[in-house]
């Protein structure tokens, strides 16, 4: 999207007031873990688009991956089914699926059509200037993005994110109708060992510090989930 971009066209204008915003960058400097949620966050006919789209229109595939000592970033991604299989159960990282593209059926979707528009829509320098102010962070000026989806098994374990320059981590929850008894819920510790649990709530937005010395992991999306998906856009601002 061009310079022109009016944050009130994606994001419900009580989150752009300054006492919230204020209030915000309060709460997530003040957290332990540097944490912070944010409810109701998008427009609702644009949290309803993309929720459609990553539900019924997107393509997923899944994806693995192993703890490694052997190389840089202690894991290794992209391993094969059967690769992960044999790998003893502490050594699995993670399964889960990545957005691969778009059902042939729905090219022109109206739906489409806005999550195409959501991934530039954040790497706008508008949308950093939004994330800097309610983080009191210094940001770099081109995010990491991707759409991730969890069903029943799936589950991201224990790690941190700080490496390869990430600096604030951004995650945007699409499932309706998401109950705790599902699973699929992100857990910070902090450097106190203390645990801040989020649940992937509709339409709520988290964002945290990757450099509070935190370690997180997402708990198995459980079987009682049936064919849900925990549906979410995530990624990070680097570090300038």
């Amino acid at each position: 999207m061009s310079d022109q971009l009016r944050l009130k066209d994606w994001i419900h204008s009580r989150h752009l007031q300054p006492d919230t915003i204020e209030a915000c960058r309060q709460a997530f400097i003040s957290h332990p873990a540097r944490v912070l949620v944010l409810r109701n966050f998008l427009l609702d006919s644009v949290a309803e688009k993309l929720s459609r789209f990553l539900s019924h229109e997107a393509r997923f595939e899944l994806a693995y991956g192993l703890y490694s000592k052997n190389v840089k970033d202690g894991n290794i991604s992209g391993v094969s089914l059967t690769a992960w299989l044999e790998a003893e159960e502490e050594e699995r990282f993670y399964r889960f699926s990545d957005y691969a593209g778009v059902l042939d059926e729905f090219q022109l979707s109206s739906n489409q059509t806005v999550f195409q528009r959501f991934f530039p829509t954040l790497r706008n320098n508008k949308f950093k200037l939004f994330f800097e102010e309610i983080s009191g962070l210094e940001l770099g000026s081109t995010p990491l993005i991707n759409s991730y989806s969890y069903k029943s098994g799936d589950f991201l374990s224990h790690h941190t994110d700080d490496v390869k320059s990430k600096r604030l981590s951004f995650v945007f929850y699409f499932s309706p109708h998401w109950e705790r008894r599902f699973g699929g819920l992100l857990h910070l510790i902090d450097h106190n060992g203390d645990v801040t649990e989020v649940d992937p709530d509709y339409n709520s937005l988290v964002i945290f510090d990757v450099a509070a010395k935190t370690k997180h992991f997402i708990n198995p999306v459980e079987q009682c989930a049936g064919e849900r998906a925990r549906l979410t856009i995530s990624g990070w601002f680097l570090a300038p």
